[in-house]
């Protein structure tokens, strides 16, 4: 049981490891970009889309969470549901990003 329990944890810790991780990157990746002058021209764009793929995150991760506590959600629909809508965002913010080092 506590092997389980442990388990849990480090799922949920992983999950908001990995959202820290994607809000500091827009952040990081500017300082260290030989092409660094490209950013300017899609700095809010580049914004946006951390700032979605974090709500997509959230979302993910609640949804795990409520059913962790024992609500009827399936997990796979809303997973699939919410990359789609991911897709989408990025699909309509990508066209304002210009060429860089690592985008």
């Amino acid at each position: 049981m506590l092997i389980i329990t442990i388990r849990k944890y480090k799922r949920f810790i992983e999950l908001h490891v990995l959202m820290i991780f994607v809000y500091l990157l827009p952040i990081i990746t500017p300082k260290i970009d030989p092409r660094k002058e490209n950013y300017k021209f899609f700095q809010r764009s580049l914004s946006f889309m951390a700032t979605g793929i974090l709500f997509i995150f959230f979302l993910i991760n609640m949804s795990v969470l409520f059913y962790g506590l024992g609500y009827n959600i399936h997990i796979g629909q809303v997973g699939f549901l919410l990359i789609g809508l991911l897709f989408m965002f990025l699909g309509n913010y990508m066209p304002h990003v210009r060429s860089n080092y690592f985008i």
